[in-house]
This record gives structure tokens, C-alpha cells and sequence, in this order.
């Protein structure tokens, strides 16, 4: 959700001109996962997480909450990614995956 007001506000002040409809439907209509990840305190960290996601062909888009400490994923229409390949890009990148909520999972949540 958070997502799609960043859009909408960006759109408004006019900086994604003619993209803004289209991306904001692309966007909430993909595929999101919400990775809750232990030892995430710091930019670095956050800069480190979302660059091994972005490599990802599967990934369209990756943020980053420090207060949080959640990595959310968003897919790319028609994707997956498992929750397996999930805990080791984590862990392979020094951290640990908590709880991993994917789109219906974490609406019904809140």
C-alpha cells in the first residue's frame, strides 16, 4: 500500500509524467513478499539486501524498512519466488529470515 501512495504522490507532483497509471497498476498488481530479517540495522545492510535481490530476474522492485527490519520484494507479473531461495539469499548475505508474508498472507494480517 505504502507503495502505491508513493506513486500517487509522485505522480502528483508531476515527476513520472504519463508512466504514473500504468505503473502504479503494474505494481499493484504483482506478486509482494514481506521478508522479516534478523541483524537488519543499518544502511549498509539495507543497500546490501536489496542489490541481491535487484539481480534477481524475478524481482521488479525491492524496499528496505530499518524500523521494521523488512525486506519487501516486489515480483514481476507472472514470477515466483520460493520461500527456500528466499532464506538463502538472506542467509547467504549474513542474515536471518524471521517470518517471509506473501501478498495475501500479509493483507489478511493487517
Amino acid at each position: 500500500m505504502k507503495t502505491i501512495i508513493v506513486i500517487f504522490v509522485l505522480c502528483l507532483a508531476g515527476i513520472l509524467p504519463g508512466r504514473c497509471a500504468v505503473w502504479a497498476q503494474d505494481v499493484q498488481s504483482s506478486p509482494v513478499i514481506v521478508v522479516q530479517v534478523h541483524g537488519l540495522v543499518c544502511d549498509f545492510c539495507a543497500q546490501a539486501l536489496q542489490k541481491t535481490f535487484r539481480k534477481r530476474p524475478e524481482v521488479q522492485e525491492t524496499k528496505v524498512d530499518l524500523t521494521k527490519k523488512t525486506v519487501t520484494i516486489i515480483l514481476r507479473k507472472g514470477q515466483n519466488l520460493d520461500d527456500d531461495t528466499i532464506r538463502k539469499l538472506v542467509t547467504n548475505s549474513g542474515y536471518t529470515v524471521v517470518e517471509i508474508l506473501r501478498s495475501q498472507d500479509h493483507d489478511q494480517k493487517q
